[in-house]
């Protein structure tokens, strides 16, 4: 738990954490444009027209509403046979756009006034301006190439991260005592099982080759590549908060993206696609 607490606090690579909170870019992005809509909303309300008011507060959950909708039916053939998964917001997938569009013709709807709907603006501008400071305030993809460092794994070889070089590599970075780790693994595991050009490596933070043995064989996981990174190494390098995380490398041994908390199947998807 000691190497838990030296990845907590501040602000990192594609995350925030506050506390033991860890929040990726885009909830923070979320939580603080939709803080900014409501605020921009509140005097319009006032000042100009009561109506601001029920339209602020419905346009946040029709924007929730139609972009989670609109992800799902372009990944349908993904949640068809875990149709539950569509409440599991918490992993992201949402259509920015088409939650935008929503608004926009709420707007038109609501108020059927130009001057009225160009006020609307104002507040869905501050909302888009403010989300775009988040992106880039918040530190983006690490320039770092591959790292020239060797790890022993749970089945007791030595794994070089520089033998690796040369096909696309996922790491993921995780803990038993995890759990949204404890949540993502089944799926990802499955899905390395089945990635035939694209290397998986799950990098164990902080524990012995004894827990994680029995935790993979209590769960009934089987992982092809287990590196026990008992120091927090990889996390330091590619300067990394909080579990799980996930690093989406090229075959040239470059950072494409960063996955900061529980990853969905359509995001890991889409994530190894842009690296092969």
């Amino acid at each position: 738990m000691a190497l838990a607490k030296r990845l907590i606090g501040g602000a990192d690579m594609g995350s925030v954490s506050f506390g033991p909170l860890l929040f990726s870019t885009q909830q923070i992005a979320a939580i603080v444009s939709a803080a900014v809509f409501l605020t921009a909303s509140w005097p319009l309300g006032v000042s100009v027209d009561s109506r601001f008011h029920r339209w602020s507060s419905t346009s946040v959950g029709l924007f929730v509403v139609v972009a989670r909708v609109a992800y799902v039916l372009v990944h349908w053939s993904t949640f068809v046979d875990e149709p539950l998964r569509v409440l599991f917001v918490w992993q992201g997938g949402f259509s920015w756009y088409s939650g935008l569009s929503a608004v926009l013709i709420m707007s038109v709807v609501s108020f059927k006034n130009a001057r009225l709907v160009v006020l609307s603006l104002v507040p869905i501008s501050a909302a888009a301006i403010a989300a775009a400071a988040i992106y880039l305030l918040i530190p983006g993809t690490l320039e770092a190439p591959l790292p020239n460092i060797a790890f022993s794994t749970a089945d007791g070889r030595t794994l070089s991260f520089e033998e690796l070089r040369g096909r696309p590599l996922v790491i993921n970075l995780w803990a038993s005592w995890c759990p949204p780790c404890r949540r993502e693994l089944p799926m990802m595991a499955a899905f390395a099982h089945k990635a035939n050009t694209t290397t998986f490596v799950f990098a164990n933070q902080g524990e012995g080759r004894g827990t994680i043995s029995s935790f993979l064989a209590g769960q009934g996981l089987a992982l092809d590549i287990v590196a026990m990174d008992q120091n927090g190494t990889l996390a330091r390098y590619y300067q990394l908060r909080g579990l799980p995380t996930t690093l989406f490398i090229d075959s040239k041994g470059k950072v494409h993206s960063v996955s900061v908390g529980e990853l969905s199947k359509e995001a890991l998807t889409d994530a190894v696609d842009a690296v092969n």
